[in-house]
């Protein structure tokens, strides 16, 4: 029987595989499974047995052996993306090392002509190459049939040299020579010239030879079946898919051919950002199914959808002037899908409640006239790519409501098979708002559904820190209470996950290591008001409490933000504290003196000289309150809960009170240097103002968007987006008044 150590594989394969030691890993670790008594499972022909069989136990643990080499060989994410792709075929030990160590195998290998065989055709390839038609004619003159002779090492004949060159007018003539078979020849690829043409986006060329044979739109490549059209959106030729589109049988596509033509095709267009021909493909009856059926590279359009981050808003990374232009434009693209039917009070209603009042009615008719005023001001100022943003993004979402509308057809173990819940996972990770509204409209009953670890999608938010995803837990009205009343597998509540420590992709969103704590003790703090009071003393199978959870996944995180406040209080410390040192001098060395008799400034009596004298008194005010300030952060006790309000609080106050001292001092110099040189260059104040506002400038773009981002984290309301009856609620309730009580009395 098979044996083998830790230490003993430790010291055959010491390093992980990577593209740099592939080779090396590969020789090491296959010896280490012949050594071991392994070859026969892995590389052999050692095919599994029936569980009934003597070896089948014998197998199974010679597999397991393997499987667990081979996996420990390879970094974590090599391994996770595997069982991605293949759920079902990685507890296969051969099939893992088909995938991993294989490579060289799986690349498709195309067959070569011999070189002496199209030596004599060198002349004819070089006049096509050069578009020298008479020359061409002349070598076909003496051998006609040499128009079907491969003439150049991967199989190509004369016109598909013809068109992977460019030459029109010479494909135009050798299609007039060659019969509707002869433009049916492919080369050593599998393709024929009119599949090249498409690919290189000639129209014109197709149009010649889709003139002599209609049937070139469907003869597919020779290897794996694909269309003409298959392989232009592998490319993304928008024209020519377009052009494809319409000349192409649509029963070639149809999921009931056959063959992955059709969902690949959609795939590509998806990839392409191409939504308006996706649409076409998907709005013919029955072509939905396409949605969710496997192309070639084993992807589906609802699996791409839920990682295209920008298809959507959501996941657009628009600034603020970006996002308020788009807001601006209409949106001209209108779907015809129906609104989903009235379902039954056990159902869950996501969309907002509509209000029939006319108070309501007119002032949203107030709002849309507005708007649409603005936007006769603002649409020769938008961006054409903001405009065509919003247009790709309505053709999006149409698109996934008719792959939503399709889910209930789909049988559970047809979901299951697609790894649905994976699915929802990669759109929550990325933060598609609008994929997850629209899948839990078209389908309410799936925000009860489970994954193997007991997790709703709500659960995936919580743990992801997507928090537009997680608010539309409000639209679920009371039946919110009992989601949040669910417990996964290991023991852990709603207040565990939210006590775990997030992606690091997620805690990058947030500048800084305290500001990162901050936004975690908010996560926290806002799940701890929604769950039920006896949760938080409720413990998971490691016996912690989501406090006890918090602490101990956080420890490290706490360490980082105390480094980088105290970093940041130093280094403003250190200006603040040379602002005062400066505006001190100054005020006792004012500018033009004073009177040797009297000891008053000499420029009293001036304007400028007043407002030296008060920006001056500003500045040092400021300044001396900053080094305050960030003297009481240096000193602070970095405790858990201070990282919540008191410290970024503190800074920025901090930061506040620096800029104004900056403002201040640049102001005071100003009139400085105004008072000793307004009678010598009355041109003076103009180069002034401009040279004084340049370190405030350059404050304002370094800073402000650190004290903008901590004033908006520490002072907003709530982390959700919560509908006005739940505020107004928890503004009662922070009062000291209950307004449930209060009705039911």
């Amino acid at each position: 029987m098979a044996t083998a150590s830790a230490n003993g594989f430790a010291s055959f394969v010491s390093e992980k595989r990577t593209e740099a030691n592939f080779e090396k890993w590969k020789e090491c670790l296959k010896h280490y499974l012949i050594g071991q008594d392994l070859g026969s499972v892995v590389f052999g022909e050692e095919e599994k047995p029936q569980e009934n069989d003597s070896n089948y136990k014998d197998w199974v643990m010679k597999n397991s052996m393997a499987l667990h080499a081979i996996e420990t060989s390879c970094g974590a994410d090599t391994i996770s993306n595997l069982m991605r792709k293949y759920p079902d075929e990685v507890d296969s030990a051969k099939f893992v090392w088909k995938h991993l160590a294989d490579k060289p195998s799986t690349i498709k290998r195309y067959k070569e002509e011999e070189t002496s065989s199209i030596l004599q055709y060198r002349s004819l390839y070089k006049a096509i190459e050069k578009g020298d038609w008479d020359k061409t004619k002349d070598c076909l003159s003496g051998n006609p049939n040499d128009v079907r002779t491969k003439i150049s090492l991967m199989g190509l004949n004369a016109l598909q040299v013809a068109v992977l060159a460019g030459k029109l007018k010479i494909v135009d003539e050798l299609v007039k020579l060659m019969s509707d078979e002869d433009l049916e020849m492919t080369s050593n690829y599998g393709n024929t010239a009119f599949t090249l043409a498409a690919l290189i986006g000639r129209i014109d060329m197709m149009k010649i030879m889709l003139d002599k044979n209609k049937n070139l739109v469907t003869k597919g490549n020779d290897y794996d079946g694909c269309l003409p059209i298959v392989m232009t959106s592998l490319y993304g030729q928008r024209e020519t898919i377009h052009y494809l589109l319409q000349r192409t049988p649509i029963e070639y596509l149809s999921p009931q051919s056959g063959d992955k033509n059709g969902a690949t095709l959609l795939n590509c267009l998806i990839s392409d950002g191409l939504y308006d021909e996706a649409l076409r493909l998907l709005k013919k009856e029955g072509y939905r199914q396409l949605g969710f059926m496997e192309d070639f590279n084993r992807n589906c359009a609802i699996k791409l959808l839920a990682k295209k981050s920008s298809a959507f808003l959501s996941g657009s990374n628009l600034g603020f002037w970006n996002r308020w232009l788009y807001s601006c434009v209409p949106n001209l693209y209108q779907d015809d899908i129906s609104a989903p039917e009235p379902r039954d009070e056990e159902n869950v209603q996501i969309p907002c409640k509509q209000n029939s009042s006319d108070g309501r009615s007119t002032r949203k008719q107030v709002v849309n006239l507005a708007h649409g005023l603005l936007w006769r001001i603002l649409k020769h100022l938008v961006p054409e790519s903001i405009k065509d943003m919003k247009m790709r993004h309505a053709q999006a979402l149409h698109l996934l409501k008719l792959l939503f509308k399709e889910i209930p057809s789909i049988r559970n173990e047809e979901l299951k098979n697609l790894r649905f819940n994976l699915i929802v996972y990669d759109a929550i990770k990325n933060g598609l708002v609008e994929f997850i509204q629209e899948l839990i409209t078209s389908n309410p009953e799936l925000v009860w559904r489970v994954d193997n670890m007991g997790r709703t999608l709500f659960a995936y938010a919580i743990l992801l820190r997507q928090e537009k995803i997680f608010s539309l837990i409000y639209g679920l009205g009371e039946k919110r209470r009992t989601i949040m009343t669910k417990r996964d597998v290991f023991g852990n509540n709603f207040l565990h996950l939210a006590a775990k420590l997030p992606p690091a992709f997620q805690l990058d969103r947030v500048p800084g290591a305290a500001l990162q704590m901050q936004k975690e003790l908010q996560w926290f703090k806002e799940i701890e008001s929604m769950v039920p009071t006896k949760f938080k003393e409720r413990t998971n199978e490691n016996g912690h409490t989501p406090n006890a959870l918090f602490a101990k996944e956080h420890a490290e995180l706490m360490k980082e933000g105390e480094r980088w406040m105290k970093n940041t209080t130093a280094s403003c410390m250190v200006v603040a504290a040379l602002i005062a040192t400066v505006v001190f001098t100054t005020a006792f060395t004012v500018p033009g003196g004073t009177n040797n008799d009297t000891g008053i400034p000499i420029f009293l009596g001036y304007d400028a000289f007043l407002i030296f004298i008060i920006t001056n008194a500003l500045s040092l005010f400021f300044s001396n309150t900053s080094v305050l300030i960030f003297l009481g952060i240096l000193t602070s006790r970095y405790a858990e809960k201070d990282f919540l309000k008191s410290l970024p609080q503190k800074l920025i106050i901090g930061l506040s009170t620096l800029f104004f001292s900056v403002v201040t001092m640049m102001i005071a110099f100003g009139s400085s240097i105004f008072i000793l040189l307004q009678k010598r260059l009355t041109w003076i104040d103009i180069p002034l103002t401009i040279l004084s506002a340049v370190p405030i400038a350059f404050y304002i773009f370094f800073q402000f968007p650190l004290l903008f981002r901590i004033v908006i984290n520490t002072h907003k309301h709530s982390l959700f987006d919560k509908p006005k009856e739940q505020l107004a609620e928890e503004n009662l309730s922070e009062l000291g008044l209950d307004l449930a009580a209060d009705e039911q009395s």
